[in-house]
């Protein structure tokens, strides 16, 4: 697939699988989508935006896109989220762009998840955390309420990001299972854990102890992360977080670890 032949990519910035119509659509450069079957088989290629999308994620009725805030700052091209039927006709798109283009550091996390019939987006930057139903209207949106945020500006300047992590509170990384939030967040330099339910209702909320996972996507109630060596060794010795159900390796530097999280009433 990777190339610059008929079908081939330079680079390719996300993909999701369309359960409906069983293909897997590749999010490349300059907002275009390749499309193939579930063998691998190139069907088509459609650039379909002027706006720079960066993440995708499959939905009964269609699909929805995000530029993470890396696009225009103004004009029509200008928006958060753009949403495409399943032929990737333009539908409707909605929230505007933060006033300026902001890269997301290394150590945070901010993507769009297809899990048990909806789609979930946490925005870092402006610490909200959205619910798309089927329709991918966003019919569920609350805010992550921090005694002192780091601000946006931040956020795109790795240098002014480091230095301010012991003084301001971020979000890591974010997963939604079937009825939970789990949002991995930094308190004065001190990772926390909090699980909520779907209305934001905290259940549990405390000092995570060990290495955070990056939670790569969910699917019910299991979570998969991406681990290095040396961070699953790290990941094992100290895991507080739940079950782990299987653990399988990627040509000897990579881990794929299957886990769900306790529903504890208390984290230490």
């Amino acid at each position: 697939m990777q190339g610059k032949g008929n079908g081939e990519y330079t680079s390719l910035y996300d993909f999701t699988i369309d359960e409906e119509r069983k293909r897997i659509i590749l999010l490349c450069e300059n907002s275009t989508v390749f499309i193939y079957d579930l063998s691998g088989k190139f069907i088509d290629k459609k650039k379909i935006s002027e706006s720079l999308l960066w993440n995708i994620a499959s939905h009964k009725n269609g699909f929805l896109f995000t530029t993470n805030h890396l696009t225009f700052l103004t004009g029509e091209n200008a928006y958060l989220f753009y949403r495409f039927d399943k032929d990737f006709h333009f539908v409707d798109k909605d929230t505007h762009v933060l006033p300026k283009q902001i890269y997301m550091p290394s150590s945070v996390f901010s993507i769009l998840q297809s899990n048990a019939g909806k789609v979930t987006y946490c925005d870092a930057f402006t610490k909200k955390f959205y619910i798309f139903d089927e329709n991918q209207e966003a019919n569920m949106q609350y805010s992550y309420l921090f005694s002192n945020p780091m601000p946006y500006e931040y956020y795109g300047k790795q240098e002014l990001f480091l230095t301010n992590m012991q003084k301001y509170d971020f979000i890591c990384d974010n997963i939604a299972t079937n009825d939970r939030i789990i949002t991995f967040y930094i308190n004065q330099g001190t990772p926390y854990i909090a699980i909520s339910d779907l209305n934001g209702l905290v259940i549990t909320n405390g000092q995570f102890i060990g290495i955070i996972p990056k939670l790569c996507l969910a699917k019910g109630d299991e979570i998969v992360s991406l681990l290095s060596p040396k961070e699953m060794e790290m990941f094992i010795k100290d895991n507080k977080i739940g079950n782990v159900d299987s653990v399988n390796m990627i040509k000897n530097n990579a881990y794929i670890l299957n886990f769900k999280i306790k529903n504890l009433n208390k984290i230490h």
